[in-house]
This record gives C-alpha cells, sequence and structure tokens, in this order.
C-alpha cells in the first residue's frame, strides 16, 4: 500500500473514459492538479476531488457503481487517472 503525499501534485495520466462507461472527466493528460478531498465509496475505495466542477448529475464509484456525495457539484477521479 502506497502512502499519498498530500504536498505533491496529482499529474494526470489517462483521460479516456474507463473501461464500461461512457464518459470521462475534462482532465488534460500531463497537468498536474491538487488534491482537494478525498471520498471513499463503502468498500473504502478512495476518489479524488481535484477542483473539476461537475456536469453531470451524479458521479459513482468505479468499484462499487454507489453514487459519491455531491457528484452534481464535484467530478471525482479514480486515482488511476493519476501519478503523483
Amino acid at each position: 500500500m502506497s502512502i499519498l503525499n498530500l504536498s505533491k501534485p496529482l499529474i494526470c495520466k489517462h483521460t479516456a473514459p474507463l473501461e464500461g462507461n461512457t464518459i470521462a472527466p475534462p482532465l488534460e493528460m500531463g497537468k498536474s492538479y491538487k488534491l482537494l478531498q478525498i471520498a471513499y465509496d463503502s468498500d473504502g475505495n478512495p476518489h479524488y476531488d481535484v477542483g473539476i466542477e461537475s456536469t453531470v448529475s451524479f458521479v459513482r464509484s468505479y468499484e462499487t457503481k454507489e453514487e459519491l456525495p455531491n457528484g452534481d457539484e464535484i467530478w471525482w477521479c479514480h486515482p488511476s487517472r493519476f501519478i503523483q
């Protein structure tokens, strides 16, 4: 298990929809993002708020498919989209 260093920016490495999805957050490949907060689904899987305002009605956990909090305001991003 790796420890997330909150002082280092997250660098986007994946912008396409994840397998099984049809849309993706509007991230820019190679751009650095600041981690603002983390939402965890019921299984403890993290999803990142990197400051992208949601343009959808809800955002679901990739693993459990449950709706994440404030998905109509925050476009939660899966950690697999970033390197640190």
